[in-house]
């Protein structure tokens, strides 16, 4: 996966928090700070892409 991203320059989504010290396992985040990838969480992917959510019901 994580070289298809490098490759085309792509922007990966998670909800995982970098943890650079963790000692159990190496989360997305830290991972794609390695690799030179560029990280988002949910929240940002939709600001940055402009989604407007309506959650308003229609009547």
């Amino acid at each position: 996966m994580m070289r298809s991203e490098v490759s085309h320059r792509l922007t990966v989504v998670t909800h995982e928090r970098s943890r650079p010290h963790s000692k159990k396992r190496i989360l997305i985040p830290d991972a794609c700070l390695e690799m030179g990838v560029d990280t988002v969480d949910t929240f940002q992917m939709l600001r940055r892409t402009g989604v407007i959510l309506d959650l308003v019901a229609s009547t």
